[in-house]
């Protein structure tokens, strides 16, 4: 998770690591808002099927 510091390219491929680092991804926090959301939203999905 410390991953998501300064390597906006780590984050942007590893949108499931940043999931709870999105705070910590300040330069990516935008990027990944959209991404992130999605992710968040098909585990939410695939969890009850």
């Amino acid at each position: 998770m410390e991953h998501c510091d300064n390597t906006v390219e780590h984050c942007d491929t590893r949108v499931e690591h940043c999931d709870t680092t999105v705070e910590h991804c300040d330069n990516t926090l935008e990027h990944l808002t959209p991404d992130w959301t999605t992710v968040t939203a098909k585990q939410s999905t695939v969890t009850p099927q």
